[in-house]
């Protein structure tokens, strides 16, 4: 299961995690141990925005799309692999701010 860390802190931008999973086909994504990143779920789009290995800060990849899945882990769709990343890599995401704040902003009032 992945550790949600927007339940504590929904201004969390940036954060380190380890590598659990990675996926290539059909596209290329990864499973972390934890996340800042909010998945697409009860009308609220996901957050983009990049992760990159811990030791090559320049080699950014962007995040196009994030889902739950069934068992509560948090998928992270890539714009392409990253390289050399294997389940136990530590990673950075980053997350784009602007998009994030106002999705989050907007959920609530929908719903009144």
């Amino acid at each position: 299961m992945t550790d949600r860390l927007y339940y504590h802190d929904s201004f969390l931008y940036d954060f380190d995690a380890e590598v659990r999973s990675v996926l290539e086909s059909p596209r290329a994504a990864v499973i972390l141990d934890r996340t800042a990143f909010y998945p697409t779920s009860g009308g609220q789009i996901h957050d983009t925005g990049s992760i990159a290995s811990a030791e090559d800060a320049g080699a950014k990849v962007r995040v196009t799309e994030v889902v739950d899945t069934e068992d509560g882990h948090v998928v992270h769709y890539l714009e392409a692999p990253l390289k050399d990343i294997k389940p136990g890599s530590r990673v950075r995401g980053e997350i784009d701010g602007f998009p994030h704040v106002s999705h989050g902003g907007c959920s609530t009032p929908r719903f009144l």
